[in-house]
């Protein structure tokens, strides 16, 4: 649910869900978000949702309304935008998980006490049996332990999950269970010209609201030993010192590991509070390692897979350039609709091969006219079914491009029947073939068409696109698309295939 929360004025900090139709902003007491400014006018202005939109409105206030420092009468949100009236500023925040997850984040720094802290030596060998330490009261060995269970249930999320994103929620909250932790979250590692820092990718707790107290130096010290860490007790580390006390209460045990694979770390698997008062012992980091390895290859196969995705687009390009000389005034729409198409996708929760197929079914939407004459682009009558034709025999030679051709046959039908000859309608046309085709009138609206006609305003293009819903296009692919514009993913340049970045 999208908020907004009060940077700076009137009743700063304060949150505001939008899960009304209409919000009023202003001075009056019955309206719903109350600023207590003699700047904003009564009824200063009011927040609408139009579905998955939301359209801020000045109501004629005396001030104005300013959105990222510019007057507006009515703009539709999107994330980030700040938002002024009077003295008062708000942020629009689509996805404030996250944010939220952020602000419970208490980092600190401070040297690791070596009295207080295993380090899990990775042998080439197994190590001698009679030399092992007794198992924990009650734990068994970790062969006959449920700790062998939840590392097996990770391997299958592993295997199994379609995102990065899933993979990491599910195995957080496995292993918060097998480990006893009460905290568990994973960091990427940013490089810099100083020390290393740190960014909050997910987090797992079983208190909600419930701060995660996070050592730098612990992080720091198993990126750069490239070693998982057991910090037994942090009470009584001299990481933490008489001023951070307030910081340190109740935090009983730590675990660290690096994310690695290839001779490559990208972030830290980081544990925090264990739910035994002895805290985490080294069955725990042994399970918590081989965890952080799984997920160190997860992450090095996904950035390879990246990196085959920027080949695989400037490849694509090659094709695109032919499209653009055979159809100059279709210039720059390739990329425009496949932008569009895989952000629209990505909203409706499709997996990555989908978002794949999304982008390219636009970027190629126009390949049939590289197999068509003059003459036949000049008959628009016939064109339709040329084109199905032409696109057809240019991409049946290219494996695994089933779903892009369906897409582009199928990408004037309409949802009401209103589209080809051929009158398909509802789920019979391809969910591809849906989005392909709100995206290319989205586009128009906003460029522009052949006939000359001048484009639209974003405003005016979903509002427009809100009208057809139901009738051209089925209402969860309309408010994918507003979703998809809310979240400031529409126009990105160079959009993702996966569905998380690390």
């Amino acid at each position: 649910m999208p908020i907004l929360r009060v940077l700076s004025g009137s009743n700063s900090g304060a949150v505001y869900e939008l899960s009304r139709n209409t919000l009023v902003m202003g001075r009056d007491l019955d309206v719903q978000i109350q600023i207590a400014d003699q700047g904003v006018s009564r009824r200063h202005a009011e927040i609408a949702r139009v579905d998955e939109l939301f359209l801020l409105r000045d109501l004629g206030s005396r001030n104005g309304t300013f959105i990222n420092e510019e007057s507006v009468a009515e703009r539709v949100l999107r994330e980030g935008d700040r938002i002024r009236v009077g003295s008062t500023v708000f942020a629009f925040e689509d996805r404030p998980q996250l944010l939220e997850q952020s602000r419970l984040i208490q980092f600190h720094d401070g040297a690791v006490n070596p009295r207080q802290t295993i380090f899990l030596r990775m042998r080439s060998k197994p190590a001698d049996p009679a030399a092992a330490a007794p198992a924990a009261a009650g734990r068994g060995t970790f062969r006959d332990s449920p700790l062998l269970s939840a590392m097996e249930r990770i391997a299958h999320f592993v295997a199994g999950e379609k995102t990065l994103g899933a993979v990491f929620s599910k195995a957080l909250a496995e292993l918060g269970a097998a480990n006893r932790a009460l905290q568990t979250a994973i960091f990427a590692l940013r490089k810099g010209d100083g020390a290393d820092e740190f960014r909050l990718v997910v987090s797992w707790s079983s208190e909600a609201n419930k701060p995660l107290r996070v050592s730098r130096s612990v992080m720091r010290q198993a990126c750069r030993d490239r070693q998982p860490i057991l910090v037994q007790n942090a009470g009584q580390d001299i990481r933490f010192s008489a001023e951070d006390s307030i910081i340190a209460q109740g935090l009983r045990s730590i675990m660290c590991a690096p994310l690695e694979a290839h001779g490559r770390v990208f972030g830290t698997l980081y544990a925090a509070d264990c739910s035994d008062p002895a805290g985490f012992g080294a069955e725990d980091l042994e399970l918590f390692t081989a965890v952080a390895t799984q997920l160190g290859l997860v992450i090095a196969a996904a950035q390879a897979q990246r990196q085959y995705d920027v080949f695989f687009k400037q490849a694509m390009r090659v094709l695109v350039a032919a499209i653009e000389h055979r159809l100059p005034e279709s210039k720059g729409a390739g990329e425009r609709v496949a932008g569009f198409c895989a952000a629209t996708a990505r909203a409706l929760n499709m997996d990555p091969q989908d978002v794949r197929y999304a982008w390219l079914s636009g970027l190629l939407h126009n390949v049939a006219v590289l197999g068509l004459s003059d003459r036949e682009l000049a008959e628009p009558v016939l064109l339709p079914l040329r084109r199905s034709r032409a696109a057809e025999e240019l991409l049946s030679r290219l494996s695994g491009m089933d779903p892009v051709l369906a897409a582009i046959k199928d990408q004037d039908e309409r949802w009401d029947g209103s589209g080809t000859p051929e009158s398909k309608t509802g789920d019979n046309i391809p969910l591809l073939a849906q989005i392909l085709g709100l995206a290319k009138l989205f586009d128009r609206l906003l460029s522009g068409d052949l006939s000359g006609k001048a484009g639209v305003s974003i405003r005016e293009a979903l509002l427009e696109i809100h009208a057809l819903k139901d009738r051209q296009f089925p209402a969860r692919v309309v408010n994918a698309l507003f979703i998809a514009y809310r979240r400031g993913e529409l126009f990105q340049e160079d959009q993702q295939f996966s569905a998380l970045d690390v």
